[in-house]
This record gives C-alpha cells, sequence and structure tokens, in this order.
C-alpha cells in the first residue's frame, strides 16, 4: 500500500440550502402546535359536555353544532398536517411560504373565532 492514497468524499453541496429551503415549515410548525393544541382540548371539551346536553333533550340543530364544534379541532389538526406536507412537496420560496401560511390559518381558526365571538376559549 503506498503513501499517497487518499479517497475523495463526495460532499452534498445543497444540505444548507434545504435547510434553509425548510425554515418556513418549520417556523410554521412551532407556531401552530400551541393553537393546534388548544383546538383539539377544546373539541375534547366540547365532547365531553355534549353527552349531557343531549341527555338534557335539546333539539337538533344543537345536537348538530355540537358535533361540528367536537369535530373543528381535529379538522383543524388534519388541515394543518396536510398544508405543512403539501408544502415539503413544492420547489418553490412562494409555494412553501404560502402553504407554511395555510397551516397557520388552519391552526389558528378556532382560535381567532373565539375571539371574534367573544369567547374566552377552553379554560
Amino acid at each position: 500500500m503506498e503513501e499517497s492514497e487518499y479517497s475523495r468524499v463526495a460532499r452534498d453541496r445543497t444540505a444548507g440550502d434545504r435547510w434553509l429551503r425548510r425554515l418556513p415549515l418549520i417556523v410554521a410548525a412551532l407556531g401552530a402546535l400551541p393553537l393546534v393544541w388548544l383546538s383539539v382540548q377544546f373539541s375534547l371539551l366540547i365532547g365531553q359536555i355534549g353527552f349531557y346536553v343531549v341527555s338534557l333533550g335539546t333539539d337538533t340543530w344543537t345536537i348538530v353544532g355540537l358535533v361540528l364544534l367536537t369535530l373543528a379541532g381535529f379538522v383543524s389538526l388534519l388541515g394543518t398536517l396536510v398544508c405543512l406536507w403539501v408544502g415539503t412537496r413544492r420547489r418553490t420560496w412562494r409555494w412553501r411560504v404560502g402553504w407554511a401560511l395555510g397551516a397557520l390559518a388552519c391552526a389558528a381558526l378556532l382560535p381567532v373565532s373565539w375571539l371574534l365571538f367573544g369567547l374566552t376559549g377552553p379554560a
């Protein structure tokens, strides 16, 4: 074996660029996490209350409203995950930032509706 032997290792030149391109989605995921947590917590709370409201003999539209409020947090979670997943599949900055904003909008939909309707959310 010769002393002058060496090997070349191929370096990935786009490794730093990949992290930079993922940055909007990472920031959106971190920002959406507490909002989705509040939404799911609210939905679980409404689901627990719903049993007692139904047993009191309420009308059909109140029950439909309770079912929609129970599903709202999980729809928010699903919408946020779909937006983040689709954002990872896009190549351009405009699409990635757009899907990151969409993820934040899906996560914030229920908490923002509490502010608009004057509610305080889950206590």
